[in-house]
């Protein structure tokens, strides 16, 4: 459900920049995924990967009909990176905890919503977009906020009180 709340988040970004590109952002299912470490990877994406992440090893590699997708995990961030069957890359997802967040983007939340924590951040880099996206998730006892930041602005993209 995560994945499909995010891509939906770049998504209405996407098209709030006048870029539609629906193959890119189809969120995948698990039952989307055909193999698991997919081998026969073409040559081009691979080396793609490797020259983007030349120091990764625990990869595994997913495949759906749009596109093959790596995971893995770094100094405690979780990455996803997509690339089209012909080798161009789609998106990359980092995952990461506030502590890793960059200061101008925590300044900018936790001056907005000082007493929210935040509890998540995934940060999503698409190659239409020039800035990162960054999806917040805030908790405030009951009170449940995702925020998304792109270019200095904040929005709440939705909102749970439990």
């Amino acid at each position: 459900m995560s994945a499909t709340f995010i891509f939906g988040c770049v998504h209405a970004q996407m098209k709030t920049n006048s870029i539609n590109n629906d193959l890119a952002f189809s969120s995948p299912s698990a039952s989307d995924f055909t193999t698991r470490y997919f081998p026969g990877i073409n040559s081009k994406t691979f080396r793609n990967f490797k020259r983007s992440f030349p120091t990764i090893d625990n990869e595994a590699w997913y495949e759906n009909e749009f596109a093959y997708i790596a995971k893995f995990s770094s100094n405690g961030i979780a990455t996803m990176v997509a690339y089209g069957k012909n080798s161009s890359w789609h998106y990359t997802i980092r995952r990461y905890q506030e502590n890793s967040l960059p200061k101008q983007v925590r300044f900018l939340v936790k001056s907005t919503y000082f007493d929210y924590m935040i509890t998540g951040v995934d940060e999503v880099n698409v190659p239409q977009i020039p800035n990162l996206v960054y999806i917040l998730r805030l908790r405030e006892g009951n009170n449940l906020k995702t925020v998304r930041v792109n270019d200095g602005e904040i929005e709440v993209i939705a909102e749970f009180h439990e």
